[in-house]
């Protein structure tokens, strides 16, 4: 996803002092050719490279998450990051 320079942020630390403070985020996927957006509260592991985001979903969103990580584009886009 292209991010303009002025809204780039890649320090672990603001990041997750960012997240701490603001925990709620949103989730957009694709169904049938439609987008989705599920409310989730995520949290930020710090590690190697930019760290992980974090959350929890219900198993029905679980289902969908995994239906669409399997499609080739998404499966590339995620290797991507």
């Amino acid at each position: 996803m292209y991010i303009p320079e002025h809204f780039r942020e890649d320090q672990p630390e603001r990041l997750s002092s960012l997240i701490k403070d603001y925990p709620f985020g949103m989730l957009v996927t694709a169904e049938g050719g439609l987008p989705m957006v599920s409310h989730l509260p995520f949290l930020f592991e710090p590690g190697p490279g930019r760290g992980k985001l974090l959350s929890y979903a219900s198993c029905e969103l679980k289902g969908r998450l995994a239906h669409t990580a399997r499609s080739p584009a998404r499966k590339r886009a995620a290797s991507a990051t």
